[in-house]
């Protein structure tokens, strides 16, 4: 009796089951597309922030640098060095 098939026992998935999963696997893939976009944009805005604030760092740097040596070499210079350079 093996190679009989009883009615209402056969196995695998209907048309309607089938297309309900791939309507909801569409749904899910979408969902995570949208969440790996937006934090691709999250992760672009942050890294040129920080890289904003890097330049920003280094050039606040180079001036304060700048600003503390401002007019040291003519304080250290004596006066025959000023006579030499005025020559």
């Amino acid at each position: 009796m093996e190679g009989k098939r009883l009615a209402g026992k056969e196995t695998g998935f209907t048309l309607v089951e089938l297309m309900t999963v791939i309507f909801l696997s569409g749904v899910i893939m979408a969902a995570i597309y949208s969440l790996f976009i937006s934090q691709h944009v999250a992760f672009s805005a942050q890294e040129q922030m920080s890289e904003m604030n890097q330049n920003l760092r280094v050039s606040m740097d180079q001036m304060s640098r700048e600003i503390r040596l401002a007019g040291y070499r003519n304080s250290t210079f004596t006066s025959s060095n000023k006579t030499l350079l005025n020559s």
